[in-house]
């Protein structure tokens, strides 16, 4: 579904607002699976924060196509991936606290703010470029 819309909306939506827009809310996700909740609304917001991720890959893979015509971004993006899916585990399995999560949510949402940063400079730069090549 979000990724469905967020083909739908590219080049409708800017990249930054759409970036903004998932990040913030997996990081929301996160946040609120710090507290207590209830079998639904843990369902709720991991889907939440999946949506918001299935929402944000196309437009984080078009920043990255975008700023490198080469495709080296893209292909250190996939290793990173994969590093991540590899050492993620590891790493939450280190900051597990028996049945407390939070040590781990707290990387989570770290990590996520971290990421918003790392593309949206890069992103704001890549604006201001095109708009001096295209001006007269």
């Amino acid at each position: 579904g979000a990724v469905l819309l967020a083909v739908a909306l590219a080049g409708r939506v800017s990249r930054e607002l759409a970036l903004t827009i998932g990040i913030v809310a997996a990081t929301i996700s996160l946040w609120a699976l710090l507290g207590p909740q209830t079998v639904l609304m843990y369902g709720l917001l991991v889907s939440l924060f999946n949506g918001a991720w299935n929402w944000t890959d196309p437009f984080l893979l078009g920043t990255m196509a975008a700023i490198d015509r080469t495709g080296r971004v893209m292909v250190w993006s996939i290793a990173w991936r994969l590093l991540g899916l590899a050492l993620g585990p590891l790493l939450a399995a280190l900051l597990l606290n028996g049945q407390d999560y939070s040590q781990v949510n707290a990387l989570g949402i770290t990590t996520l703010l971290l990421a918003l940063v790392c593309i949206i400079l890069p992103l704001r730069a890549l604006r201001r470029v095109a708009s001096l090549v295209s001006r007269p």
